[in-house]
């Protein structure tokens, strides 16, 4: 009852405190704040898994086809695309393409075109400075 407000209904007050006593809790606060959610299952995120270098482009292009309309994209296209990305990969390597595409996925607000256009270019021009 104390994961939501229906025990207030339920029970009138004096009954309610004396619940909240036996608990532990002197107050409704702190009872509130010593809740403690369930653990959530976990999930397969995108990028996580160890793969070779056609599957992880193969990942790559299907969440940018989730993304991307490119019927409607004026300067991308998937098959240039798909070329970009295996230059990044030859460049950069699988790992380091893993690490900036799960980055990406894993964001709260993830954007494809952002990722394509922003971070790649970053990494490929900030690695050949180093080489």
């Amino acid at each position: 009852p104390l994961s939501s407000l229906k025990a207030l209904k339920e029970f009138n007050y004096k009954d309610f405190k004396k619940l909240l006593r036996s608990l532990g809790a002197k107050d409704i606060r702190e009872a509130f704040i010593s809740f403690r959610r369930q653990d959530k299952a976990e999930r397969d995120l995108p990028g996580s898994k160890p793969r070779d270098n056609h599957e992880l482009v193969g990942e790559i292009l299907e969440w940018l086809d989730r993304c991307i309309n490119w019927t409607k994209a004026t300067t991308l296209t998937r098959k240039g695309t798909e070329q970009f990305l295996k230059d990044s990969l030859r460049y950069l390597g699988s790992n380091r393409l893993n690490e900036l595409f799960k980055q990406e996925a894993q964001m709260t607000y993830p954007n494809a075109f952002n990722f394509l256009t922003k971070t790649l270019p970053k990494e490929l021009k900030d690695n050949k400075k180093v080489a």
